[in-house]
């Protein structure tokens, strides 16, 4: 192996095991919210308000994140990716361990899910910097015909971590059931302590970007990036929340709301929701770098356009589905779709931003769109569907979403041979 291909295998390495634990992380809740935080965090009573508050609870840790990556990408703009890599990987797992230790609503009342909010806003902080930073630290090391396919591993970091994290909890529930409710769904937040050692220990030998070193060398840095990309880059900054807004929209109605509803709803065992979940994963690890390969060769845009026109074309079968029981292919058709098009993104995003602001710019981007797509949308649907009863009105909202979305992806300007030194 030559020396250049060594250097981007060991970056893209480091690089996108510290997106799978980040994601490992903040999934947990994920998969926690619907299997135990709307049980032991909230008062008992109405099991669709429990459902609601712990929706609106892991909506919190979207709604920081763009706080995070204005923070994160303040500082990534101004004195390097590898830096704030370093801080949101010690960040990350020091707050999903805290909520492993909390006590529930029996022990210490409403103190409870304040605490659990508090924790969730700093996993929000975290992974709105993490992402920014881990995909510049591929993207600007990598060849350029290969730049979504090598910085599509920061997106497999989103299957990778959300198999270990439901992985966790279906080993946990498979051996503990009898405790799970009381300390057995503790164990996989616990874990997290050890990943915190072994991400510190192989980010610390990663080289600083080459682009970031350049900016540097050139005294080119911008003083606050967050208000050169408002001011001089708005038209990209918009285009790229528009064009993510949906994707990670569907990615967590698939993974959170879909078993939320399928427990509380149509009767379904956990275990089972969670064998469906698995295989969803299974699939999107051949379908990220899958379609980050095919944009290094058509384009990015041409991704995106596929992507919405068939959420578009599928929406409504697949509430429609999942409102009379079936489960399986709405599941997967929502995890494989999102995946599509999360497989380029890592490349997409940046590469719209200068290379002074790229950091801050890619990341407010991502989590704008985070927290809408993630956060609000899910919320959103969640009383679309308590307050009719019906599933129908989601598929309408996610019609509407896809068509903007597709708009964007038809105007934004092609990227994947960009000079990233501009």
């Amino acid at each position: 192996m030559k020396p250049e291909d060594k250097k981007i295998f060991k970056i893209t390495v480091a690089s996108g095991f510290g997106t799978f634990f980040e994601w490992y992380d903040f999934l947990l809740y994920a998969t926690a919210t619907a299997l135990v935080f709307n049980k032991l965090f909230f008062p008992a009573g109405d099991p669709a308000v429990g459902m609601l508050l712990s929706i609106a609870i892991f909506a919190v840790g979207y709604i920081a994140r763009p706080l995070g990556g204005i923070l994160f990408g303040h500082f990534g703009d101004r004195y390097g990716r590898k830096s704030m890599l370093m801080a949101t990987t010690i960040l990350m797992g020091i707050s999903t361990f805290a909520i492993g230790l909390l006590p529930t609503y029996a022990s210490i009342g409403l103190w409870a899910p304040a605490l659990l909010i508090l924790l969730r806003i700093l996993q929000g902080l975290s992974f709105g910097g993490e992402w920014a930073g881990g995909s510049l630290m591929i993207l600007e090391h990598a060849p350029t015909k290969h730049r979504g396919f090598f910085t599509s591993f920061v997106q497999i970091g989103f299957p990778l971590g959300s198999l270990a994290a439901v992985a966790s909890f279906w080993a946990v529930n498979r051996f503990f059931e009898a405790d799970f409710l009381t300390w057995g769904w503790r164990i996989p937040f616990l874990f997290s302590i050890f990943l915190i050692a072994f991400g510190v220990f192989i980010r610390s030998r990663l080289p600083e970007s080459p682009v970031f070193e350049n900016i540097k060398d050139k005294n080119k840095i911008v003083k606050y990036p967050i208000v050169t990309v408002v001011k001089d880059e708005w038209r990209s900054l918009l285009l790229g929340i528009g064009i993510k807004t949906p994707e990670i929209a569907i990615a967590y109605l698939s993974t959170v709301f879909f078993p939320l509803w399928a427990v509380t709803n149509l009767g379904m065992k956990r275990g089972d929701i969670m064998d469906v979940i698995l295989a969803a994963y299974f699939g999107a690890l051949i379908i990220i770098p899958l379609s980050a390969y095919i944009s290094d060769l058509l384009g990015r845009r041409i991704i995106y356009i596929v992507g919405y026109v068939s959420m578009i074309l599928l929406s409504y079968p697949m509430w429609l589905g999942l409102a009379v029981g079936n489960i399986f292919w709405p599941l997967v058709f929502g995890v494989l779709i999102a995946s599509f098009m999360l497989g380029p993104l890592a490349a997409f995003l940046p590469e719209m931003f200068k290379s002074q602001t790229r950091y801050t710019g890619a990341g407010v981007a991502n989590q704008v769109a985070a927290a809408l797509g993630g956060g609000v949308v899910p919320l959103l649907a969640t009383s679309i569907a308590v307050k009719t009863g019906s599933l129908i009105g989601i598929a309408y909202l996610m019609i509407v979403l896809s068509i903007i979305s597709l708009i964007c992806a038809l105007i934004v300007k092609e990227t994947y041979r960009k000079d990233l030194t501009n």
